[in-house]
């Protein structure tokens, strides 16, 4: 599915929420260890969000998964079959609801309550990155899968299932937006991702990496270890206040500052690199 992690620019990952004014994608079988704030979130099948959201339009949830904290949603959520609030869900548009979902604070709705299942979350996001991308397919109705049930049909339950991400992948420096792929874990310690991580400009992290390549735009600050399967590259102005270690090669720009050691295959230093 998604072979990238994006970080987008002014993204925070604080101790308890992760803090980004654009749209957020967790895909499925995820653990975050944090709460969310942002602009829309979109959350996977199976995914444990061990915090609150905050979400200043829609919110959609997948199958069987569990948010630990309150959920405010300024929009419209839309929540699939067994999923589980630990806290409490108030929103100031309308609720599409699943079967045997559990919210253990109660709800507060502004709008219309509409029981059915929306659909399913790898074909809505599919439709979302394609668009936003302007990949078209001509074989789906962007329009009548979003709005209707015609997915359930046995011809658009084939085109699911035979989804491509290629172009997706191929285009993701483009994607201005917060996407985990699956099986991310955020915990209060690490982030650990088995994909390649882009982090954009200006950004605070404060956990360590675990990743297959990562990628630290300039202006932003790593507050802990990077560790890399392959390269790492630190761009101009950030600060990393904890080790480098790669399989591969380190490569660290302009006034770069690294708080630690480097360990790699080869290391790459521009002059004005500051080693403290």
């Amino acid at each position: 599915m998604i072979k990238k992690m994006i970080i987008p620019n002014d993204t925070s990952i604080n101790d308890d929420v992760i803090i980004c004014n654009r749209d957020m994608i967790i895909c499925s079988y995820s653990e975050i260890h944090r709460g969310l704030i942002g602009e829309n979130i979109f959350i996977g099948d199976m995914v444990n969000i061990k915090g609150g959201i905050r979400t200043y339009n829609d919110l959609r949830v997948g199958y069987f998964s569990i948010l630990s904290g309150d959920v405010y949603v300024d929009g419209d959520a839309y929540l699939s079959d067994r999923i589980k609030i630990n806290g409490k869900l108030v929103l100031g548009g309308n609720l599409d609801i699943g079967d045997d979902v559990r919210i253990d604070g109660g709800f507060e709705s502004k709008g219309w309550i509409i029981i059915r299942d929306p659909i399913p979350f790898i074909l809505f996001i599919f439709l979302y990155l394609s668009v936003i991308l302007r990949i078209h397919r001509k074989s789906i109705d962007i329009d009548l899968s979003l709005n209707g049930n015609s997915y359930k049909d046995a011809d658009d339950i084939k085109e699911l299932s035979s989804l491509d991400f290629t172009d997706v992948d191929k285009n993701s420096s483009r994607l201005d937006i917060f996407l985990c792929p699956e099986s991310t874990y955020i915990g209060e310690k690490n982030l650990i991702v088995d994909t390649s991580l882009e982090i954009g400009e200006r950004c605070s992290i404060y956990c360590s990496i675990d990743a297959d390549n990562v990628f630290v735009k300039k202006g932003s600050v790593i507050d802990g270890d990077i560790v890399s399967h392959n390269d790492i590259i630190i761009e101009e102005d950030s600060k990393v206040r904890g080790n480098l270690k790669a399989s591969g090669r380190v490569i660290i720009n302009k006034n770069a500052t690294i708080f630690g050691k480097i360990k790699a295959k080869e290391i790459i230093i521009n002059p004005d690199f500051v080693e403290s």
